[in-house]
């Protein structure tokens, strides 16, 4: 049953009670409370579970991060002599860098063009579990493409300038 009353505090557990019995005296009070601690409670699950959503999110992102550091660590490991071979005939250290940014972002579109051919073949079941939310909404859109573009660009930030800082003797003499 919902009282509507003047302002807060206006109506108190006895006053619900007491106009609950004059509707019907079979009617028994259990509990009083205001329409937005009641939808507060209601929504308590769904916040829960959207708050554990965007922390899994932000932890697969972190994951995905690392992954990309971890390829990127291994590919400039594994290709420092022809990095150092480069750097000593005369290519600029922003050359080596852009050489590791491009793998990596090579990595980045191959899982973004994954990501959305998942996308869009999930689209109707999406669609089903969202309330008043488009799944073709452009700013969500640009916003996760924004935010993963970012995320790759800082996983191939650390790699490209230990690739970029490479002594090409110290590297050609330790082979």
């Amino acid at each position: 049953m919902l009282v509507r009353a003047a302002g807060p505090g206006a109506l108190n557990a006895k006053m619900v009670q007491a106009i609950a019995r004059r509707l019907d005296s079979a009617v028994a009070v259990t509990e009083v409370r205001s329409v937005e601690r009641f939808a507060r409670d209601r929504l308590l699950r769904e916040r829960m579970l959207a708050g554990f959503s965007l922390l899994f999110a932000g932890l697969s992102a972190v994951l995905a991060a690392l992954g990309l550091v971890g390829v990127a660590s291994f590919s400039v490991a594994t290709r420092s002599r022809e990095f150092a071979i480069r750097l000593a005939l005369g290519a600029s250290r922003a050359r080596i860098s852009g050489l590791v940014f491009g793998e990596v972002g090579a990595l980045a579109l191959v899982g973004g063009g994954l990501g959305l051919a998942v996308f869009l073949a999930s689209n109707r079941v999406l669609r089903s579990l969202l309330f008043e939310v488009s799944t073709n909404d452009p700013v969500a859109m640009g916003a996760a493409v924004f935010a993963l573009t970012a995320t790759a660009c800082l996983a191939g930030a650390w790699p490209a300038r230990r690739a970029a800082r490479l002594d090409p003797a110290v590297t050609l003499r330790a082979e």
